[in-house]
């Protein structure tokens, strides 16, 4: 079994990147379904005054996928 090393013998290592990363890239786009986890796991077993969880969290997660897919290609448009 391979012996570790203390993780303060390699914090002068952590913002450095390495070779892997030179070949990494992120194409941000759109999910083929939205909301996709929510639908799976349907309604939620309570409701925000007449309003199931699930519906609240629907809107709120369109609207951070929106936000940080129009910060990543830097367009500020709407669809």
């Amino acid at each position: 079994m391979k012996k570790s090393t203390p993780q303060e013998e390699h914090f002068d290592l952590f913002w450095q990147t390495g070779e892997a990363l030179n070949t990494f890239s992120v194409n941000p786009a759109r999910p083929e379904v939205e909301n996709a986890i929510l639908e799976r796991l349907g309604d939620a077993p309570f409701s925000v005054g007449r309003t199931n969880l699930n519906s609240l969290l629907s809107k709120a997660y369109e609207t951070a996928s929106r936000t940080a897919l129009q910060t990543a290609t830097g367009d500020s448009d709407e669809e």
